[in-house]
C-alpha cells in the first residue's frame, strides 16, 4: 500500500480533485474507490496545501496577476520548489484552476486575461 505522501499517489489524487477548480466529491470517490480511508487526512493536507500556496501567491500578487511568460515561469518554479512531489499532468490542473481563479475573483492585471478563453466581455445576443 501506498503512503499518503508517495508523489503517484498523490498526483493521481490531485488529477481527480482538480478539474479548472476542485472539486471535493470527485476527490472523496477517488479515496473511496481506491480504498484510502485511512490515508484520507494526510493526502488532503498535501493537496490543500499545494492550493493554498497557489491561492496565496495569486492573491498577494501585487499590481494583479499578469499572465506573461516570466509569470508563468516563477509561478511553476515556486509549486515545484514548495512541492516537489507535484508532475507536469497535476501542475498543468493547477495552472488551469489558478487561471480559473484570477477570473473569477477578478486578480488578473490585464481584465481581458480570462479563463477560460470563451468566455467573452460582450453581452449575449438573444434570438428571437
Amino acid at each position: 500500500m501506498a503512503s499518503s505522501h508517495d508523489p503517484e499517489l498523490l498526483n493521481a489524487a490531485m488529477r481527480s480533485y482538480v478539474h479548472t477548480f476542485s472539486r471535493q466529491d470527485l476527490l472523496d470517490a477517488f479515496l473511496a474507490e481506491k480504498e484510502l480511508e485511512d490515508q484520507r487526512q494526510g493526502i488532503k493536507s498535501y493537496l490543500y496545501s499545494l492550493l493554498k500556496t497557489a491561492e496565496d501567491h495569486l492573491y498577494d500578487y501585487p499590481g494583479g496577476v499578469p499572465w506573461d511568460s516570466d509569470f508563468e515561469q516563477s509561478y511553476l518554479i515556486l509549486l515545484r520548489q514548495s512541492h516537489p512531489w507535484i508532475d507536469s499532468t497535476s501542475i498543468e490542473r493547477v495552472l488551469s484552476f489558478s487561471r480559473w481563479l484570477c477570473w473569477h475573483e477578478g486578480l488578473n492585471r490585464n481584465p481581458k486575461d480570462s479563463f477560460p478563453s470563451t468566455i467573452t466581455t460582450k453581452p449575449a445576443v438573444r434570438q428571437s
